[in-house]
């Protein structure tokens, strides 16, 4: 059966998603992340960020790695994937995560925070770190790289090991640019650790005895440092890395009963989140048992509104708990050592607008997860789909489909009107011909309806008439690609193929 456009709903997305997942830490553990990103997104406050509990560059950047984890259709990482899954969670208005993510950059932030977002943003979604301007209004964008900068001789990278988290932010970083990190990095890391394998948020190695200095060990910072080794390359067998690891999996720090990890006492999802995240670096079969109970905890606080409860809701209900959780039940291995190509500002028309703020463009990743495709049209309200045409009926002998299938839909139009509707390939195009899939699973050769011109083909389209495949008024639906037609020599002895029509002047469909 020939392509139907269709444009699920976030929900809709997230379950088939969810249910297409490869490797799964517990049963049901994929549904209950999509349903967790669905209350993530009635969360979403008005200029696109999560900062509910008023921190900014809090909640945020997890919420982004949670989303992005959550589109992910299998069990390794697709940045086009991550990408249009945190597009897709937006305001009434059009405001996405990234939109108030733009606000913060481009306010005075320090190497920290700047490493947090490289590590939970740039990288993940494939963005250029060089260049982070998502909203399209600051001209060069806010270069995190250079923020980061270099470790210095100390390894510090400038922070005060009171801010140890920070470092190890850094550090992450360091190689999510395609870098090494730092031996001096590596040291000052291994020189917070305590004599027992622990660390404590504050980078001292040494507990004060003082109960009132809040300087105990605890399980997020340990696991940190577990997630920097790994980066660093470090592997069992470490005494560093083994000692953290020993120390995550005692009993005092992780109650077996309900496969939790602690924070404070108490049974918490966000110690948890990161414990699972750092055994799975390691090596996931080895800690398939300790995954699978975490992730059964997790979902066990999970409450029907798709949240996951955690002790500090008592103070008041924020999106890290969850956000964090949605990581950890998806466990999708994010590559490291790339800086991504994608410039932050998602303008794949380059009119200087973002795509997601204009009704007639759209900007979909490949079928494949390699490059992005943008549709834009002269009019209407547009939205776009990316196909797999191996899922579809063959082209005729002799036409090569060197892209994807692109399909979209064009509503909102005057009856009869006509549009001119561009597709811009980023991956490059070589093509001379431009084929449609019609509604009776035959093809037709577009060409006269199509202007192919570098990397962008331009189709001139009439509702209810040429390139239309949509009966209803004010309606264009349109698959196709760009082809390379290869004439055989003799003609070929096949029956039931659909010739191919070198003048589709006249023809609808």
């Amino acid at each position: 059966m020939a392509f139907r456009f269709r444009r699920a709903t976030l929900f809709v997305a997230l379950a088939s998603l969810a249910l297409s997942a490869a490797a799964l830490v517990a049963p049901g553990a994929s549904a209950g992340a999509a349903s967790a990103v669905g209350w993530l997104a009635t969360q979403q406050l008005a200029d696109g960020g999560f900062e509910v509990a008023g921190f900014p560059g809090f909640e945020t950047p997890d919420a982004v790695a949670g989303i992005a984890a959550e589109a992910q259709a299998d069990g390794s990482w697709s940045t086009a994937e991550a990408l249009d899954g945190v597009l897709s969670v937006e305001t009434v208005a059009h405001e996405t995560a990234l939109r108030a993510l733009d606000d913060y950059a481009d306010g005075s932030i320090g190497v920290g925070q700047a490493a947090k977002l490289i590590v939970l943003v740039t990288n993940p979604l494939g963005l250029d770190p060089s260049l982070f301007d998502p909203e399209c209004d600051g001209g060069t964008g806010v270069d995190l790289a250079s923020i980061l900068g270099n470790p210095g001789t100390d390894g510090t990278y400038g922070i005060s090991t009171a801010a140890f988290n920070q470092i190890l932010f850094a550090a992450r970083a360091a190689d999510a640019l395609g870098g090494s990190i730092a031996p001096a990095t590596v040291q000052v890391i291994r020189d917070a650790q305590r004599p027992d394998g622990s660390y404590a948020y504050n980078g001292n190695p040494v507990d004060d005895p003082d109960p009132f200095a809040f300087d105990d060990s605890d399980v997020d910072t340990t696991a940190a440092v577990v997630l920097a080794l790994r980066a660093a390359g470090i592997a069992p067998g470490d005494a560093t890395l083994d000692d953290a690891l020993a120390w995550m999996l005692a009993s005092a720090q992780r109650n077996a009963g309900t496969g939790a990890w602690q924070a404070f006492g108490s049974d918490d999802p966000n110690a948890t989140a990161v414990a699972m995240l750092a055994l799975h670096s390691v090596n996931p079969t080895t800690y398939a048992t300790q995954l699978t109970a975490g992730a059964n905890f997790l979902l066990g606080e999970q409450d029907v509104d798709g949240h996951i409860a955690s002790p500090n809701d008592f103070f008041s209900v924020n999106t890290f708990a969850t956000a964090q959780a949605v990581q950890a039940l998806k466990l999708s291995t994010i590559p490291d050592g790339g800086t991504g190509g994608l410039a932050a500002c998602v303008d794949g028309n380059l009119d200087g607008v973002p795509d997601d703020a204009q009704p007639a463009v759209d900007t979909v990743p490949s079928f494949d997860g390699d490059g992005y495709v943008t549709v834009a049209s002269n009019g209407g309200t547009l939205t776009a789909v990316s196909i797999d045409p191996s899922g579809e009926v063959a082209p005729p002998t002799g036409v090569t489909l060197s892209h994807e299938l692109v399909g979209f839909e064009i509503t909102g139009l005057t009856p009869g009107a006509t549009v001119t509707v561009t597709v811009t390939f980023h991956t490059g195009l070589t093509d001379t011909k431009y084929y449609k899939l019609r509604s009776d699973d035959t093809w037709l050769d577009f060409s006269d309806h199509a202007v192919i011109s570098g990397n962008t083909v331009t189709l001139t389209l009439t509702d209810d008439g040429a390139g239309d495949d949509d009966p209803a008024d004010g309606t264009i639906n349109d698959p196709g690609a760009p082809a390379v037609v290869v004439v055989p020599t003799s003609p070929p002895v096949t029956g039931g193929i659909v010739p191919v029509v070198a003048d589709p002047r006249g023809l609808t469909g």
